[in-house]
């Protein structure tokens, strides 16, 4: 791929989460699937997996399904698998090992409940190798009083009696010391866990197991555990997957829980993680606050949807007939000044350049329009461009002193700036961000490139608490009238054959999620919110490298969380 390409595309092409927003129905039964139904939890085990239940101790063992069967993403492979969770364990299905032993294989839950909980079993004090039933593989020792019920019970792996193979194969080694502690049901027992399992000695004398399966989908007002264990996972996958140095993902919501997660460096030379306040480039999430302002000055009299541009801009191909709207809702043709290879010279040829907004203009309209206006849809830089000089032309005032008052000041967004045209640095602390653009094509730090060519397209900074506010308040429209929101909300179909995603007035709904990305040199941000969660959705990389795919860093994140949370909590939204 050539450095102009790369350019192109990645300043140019609006990236729609279409995997993201499907979400993956529960597995059904097949018709000719044997299916066992159990009213006490309203699920049913079908197949392989009901086979695998019944061959390997069924009730006993691994206790009722509490879930339906559906793909989850593994926490240590990083891979999809069909999965289906009980009151003590869960199911794998891998269909690569069919008709052996591991076609299903178990979770590790037992490392998997006390990971969620913080615990790294692995610097845990050791047993003494002395005891008996010591294991040198975790340094651990089975309790005397668990020995006889972990020897007695284990996958039917086709060896004479009970093995210690097969034993191993259903719980796994020890992994702390026997201890006693208090369960989830109140009980303080004798109690040890193992890789899969948790051991639990109680007062008759019963060893029972943990029901770690049933504490894995708890969700007390928050996203249950095996839910935040896959966003994290989500989040590992995306660093192995692409040239980033850091990630950063939050999840608010009071119906279904808030989650925060980070991963690597915000900035590689001091080690600096990111954090809810790291300041970030957001590129075109721009272009929301720019919107906004619009609709508040048509709430005000000051400009309707419908005026047209002749009357700001002059030399532009059917200026007379391109609105307001069609600026706001990408509809108008005006070619995308980023696809325009004098502007790319210019600007790789000196990325600290300053740029004035109506010289960017320039290089949108001196390109042939896409198509009559109101003819298509194209996304396209020069719009919004255009729109910041509206703004500035109607009030008289600098668009940055606009956004202070009008937005920033009104919901408190402290830590979100619009900076001056000559000053290209971020205030701290703030993340480093390297791309893979620039004359020649090499990966590079743009931490510092001049953002002005963007100008009110994306030349913003913010972080990821104030994004999560700005989220809810845009999809929400709590700064324009109940009327300029339903205007805002208006859709125009981007996708062909796709109804479910549109574009309204800055703005984007991806199957009922709300929000706007943006990708800027050295940075790629996703904010979201779905209305019927009232979820807000945020994710920011220092990176603006796509994968072979065009999958950029952030949007990478949030496809996955939003899949998980589309399939955990599933709506039909369609754009009207």
């Amino acid at each position: 791929m050539t450095q102009k390409r790369l350019a192109v595309r990645v300043m140019a092409l609006f990236v729609l989460l279409l995997t993201a927003f499907t979400a993956p129905a529960a597995a059904s039964a097949q018709e000719d699937e044997q299916c066992r139904a159990f009213a006490e939890t309203d699920h049913q085990i079908c197949g392989n997996f009901l086979e695998y239940w019944e061959a390997n101790g069924g009730l006993e063992v691994f206790g009722l399904p509490v879930t339906d069967t559906f793909q989850e993403l593994n926490w240590d492979t990083l891979t999809q698998y069909q999965v289906q969770y009980y009151e003590r364990e869960r199911f794998e299905y891998h269909p690569e090992n069919e008709g052996t032993p591991y076609e299903i294989l178990l979770g590790r839950l037992g490392v998997n409940v006390l990971e969620a909980r913080g615990i790294d079993w692995t610097q845990l004090p050791k047993a003494d190798p002395s005891e008996p039933y010591y294991m040198d593989v975790t340094g651990h020792a089975i309790a005397p009083e668990f020995w006889e019920y972990w020897s007695s019970h284990g996958l039917e792996l086709g060896d004479e009696g009970i093995s210690f193979r097969e034993s191993l194969a259903l719980f796994g080694y020890p992994i702390t010391s026997p201890a006693m502690e208090r369960n989830p049901d109140g009980d303080t027992v004798l109690t040890q866990w193992f890789e899969r399992a948790r051991f639990e000695l109680h007062e008759d004398g019963t060893v029972l197991l943990g029901r770690l399966g049933a504490e894995m989908n708890t969700n007390d007002g928050q996203f249950a555990v095996r839910v935040q264990l896959e966003f994290d996972a989500t989040l590992r996958k995306a660093m192995e997957d692409h040239q980033a140095d850091g990630f950063l993902a939050g999840v608010w919501s009071p119906h279904v829980g808030d989650w925060l997660g980070t991963i690597g460096v915000a900035d590689p030379i001091t080690g600096m993680p990111y954090y809810l306040d790291t300041r970030h480039r957001i590129g075109s999430v721009n272009k929301t606050m720019t919107a906004t302002l619009i609709l508040q000055l048509v709430d005000e009299g000051q400009l309707s949807l419908d005026d047209t541009i002749d009357q700001w801009f002059d030399g532009v191909t059917y200026g007379d007939q391109i609105t307001v709207r069609m600026l706001l809702n990408m509809t108008s043709g005006i070619a995308n000044f980023t696809l325009n290879p004098r502007w790319q010279e210019d600007f790789f040829a000196n990325p600290e350049r300053v740029f004035d907004p109506q010289e960017i203009v320039a290089y949108g309209i001196e390109m042939e329009p896409s198509f009559e206006p109101g003819a298509g849809w194209e996304y396209s830089n020069t719009n919004y461009v255009m729109l910041g000089l509206i703004v500035e032309a109607v009030t008289g005032q600098d668009i940055r002193d606009l956004y202070q008052e009008r937005i920033f000041e009104p919901l408190g967004l402290d830590e979100t700036t619009f900076p001056e045209p000559d000053d290209a640095s971020l205030p701290e602390p703030y993340a480093r961000g390297v791309t893979w653009q620039g004359l020649p094509p090499e990966i590079r730090e743009a931490t510092n490139w001049n953002p002005s060519w963007a100008y009110a397209a994306g030349q913003m900074i913010s972080t990821a608490d104030d994004l999560r506010v700005w989220a809810r308040a845009l999809a929400t429209g709590e700064l324009v009238s109940e009327e300029m929101h339903a205007e805002q909300l208006t859709w125009v179909q981007v996708v062909p054959d796709v109804p479910e995603v549109g574009y309204g007035l800055g703005i984007v709904n991806d199957f009922g999620w709300l929000g706007h990305d943006g990708t800027v040199f050295g940075y790629d941000t996703v904010m979201l919110y779905r209305p019927d969660l009232d979820l807000s959705l945020v994710t920011l990389a220092n990176s603006d490298i796509p994968t072979e795919e065009l999958m950029w860093p952030a949007h990478s994140v949030a496809a996955g969380i939003m899949s998980i949370i589309n399939r955990e909590y599933p709506s039909e939204v369609v754009v009207q």
